[in-house]
């Protein structure tokens, strides 16, 4: 096979930096990307989320990431980071491309806007399920639980992998009028560090997961 083919590239590549190299692990791996949320309900686009209790109840807290991060999540800004293969096993992870600062915006967690996924059988295969679904920050009146789920379509957030000692904090705030799912630095990061979040307890608590500690 000659170095140029494209199956070539696919099989010999383990790590995704550039635009094109993304696209190519994407297709690889028949995933869509998404710069913002897929959402299919009218009614989660039309009410004022900012009037929940939930969101009163944390208003400041909300309004402060709001002015932090809001204008940059609104204009799709992303950190310099890529993926790359980590091993069989694990598969792929996120790392920065450059040094972070602590507070750094990542960039935001995308997916599909769907309701909630719920797996009673340990042997159901959740592959694309709740391995890259995180819960919807708040309830909305008239629909089920929702979930944010990356498992067909999403960001190359979707690749962090998790750690009982990340580097990364997952925030979520209202931007504009949608809740929106990010990724902070929480310390100094290195350049060419794989880059953590804790998945949460709720993520571990099916018998049919297991913890895997790098």
């Amino acid at each position: 096979m000659e170095k140029g083919d494209r199956g070539y590239e696919e099989e010999s590549m383990d790590k995704f930096k550039t635009k094109k190299e993304l696209k190519l692990l994407f297709e690889k791996l028949n995933l869509r990307f998404l710069i913002s949320n897929e959402i299919f309900y009218p009614e989660l686009q039309e009410c004022n989320l900012r009037n929940s209790s939930y969101y009163i109840d944390n208003c400041q807290e909300f309004q402060h990431l709001e002015e932090q991060y809001g204008e940059k999540l609104i204009n799709h800004n992303q950190a310099l980071i890529y993926v790359k293969k980590v091993d069989s096993e694990i598969g792929y992870g996120l790392f920065s491309a450059e040094p972070m600062k602590e507070g750094n915006l990542i960039g935001q967690y995308t997916g599909i806007v769907q309701e909630a996924s719920v797996y009673d059988d340990p042997n159901e295969d959740i592959s694309a399920g709740t391995e890259f679904a995180i819960d919807y920050p708040d309830e909305i009146p008239g629909l089920p639980p929702l979930e944010i789920n990356a498992g067909t379509a999403g960001s190359i957030l979707r690749f962090a992998n998790h750690s009982f000692m990340p580097n990364l904090r997952v925030e979520h705030a209202v931007i504009g009028n949608e809740w929106m799912i990010f990724y902070i630095a929480d310390m100094n990061i290195d350049a060419d560090t794989q880059l953590f979040c804790d998945y949460g307890d709720d993520y571990w608590s099916a018998d049919f997961r297991e913890v895997v500690i790098p």
